[in-house]
């Protein structure tokens, strides 16, 4: 069986006070074929590879997902009917998985400058960035170390 085609994104809705919510499955998802009145014929499954479709128009989930498979890469119109907001109408691409394609080795690159033995590069500015969101969640300093 080829690879389905995936389509995700999350429902958030902004109050007036410019809170953001999910929305907690509150949401109709309708998909059409493109620029028409016309729902998809054909399945919209669940996940990539079972036989569990979902009916057209189903529930956003309890966390504002929209997640659903097509048996092939396209793009569908997606109306989002959420109680006391307008329709959304968008158009999306649902997303076919490809494997990854792997050519051949390139040349060795320059060696770069001496680091703090035992880290790379990216290894030791990334603990320079964590020590410094430590620092700013927690100004006492990190605990101390286990026995």
């Amino acid at each position: 069986m080829p690879a389905r085609a995936q389509f995700r994104d999350t429902v958030l809705l902004r109050a007036s006070d410019g809170t953001l919510d999910v929305g907690a499955g509150s949401a109709l998802v309708t998909l059409y074929d493109v620029d028409t009145t016309m729902p998809i014929a054909e399945p919209i499954y669940v996940d990539q590879s079972g036989l569990e479709t979902l009916p057209n128009p189903f529930a956003s989930g309890l966390d504002g997902s929209i997640t659903f498979w097509t048996a092939e890469e396209r793009e569908i119109d997606l109306h989002v009917q959420c109680p006391g907001f307008s329709t959304l109408v968008v158009t999306v691409t649902t997303d076919a998985a490809i494997g990854f394609l792997t050519g051949p080795q390139g040349p060795e690159g320059p060696a770069g400058p001496p680091g703090t033995p035992g880290a790379s590069g990216s290894d030791h500015d990334l603990r320079v960035y964590v020590q410094h969101v430590m620092s700013v969640l927690d100004p006492t300093g990190p605990p101390p170390p286990p026995p």
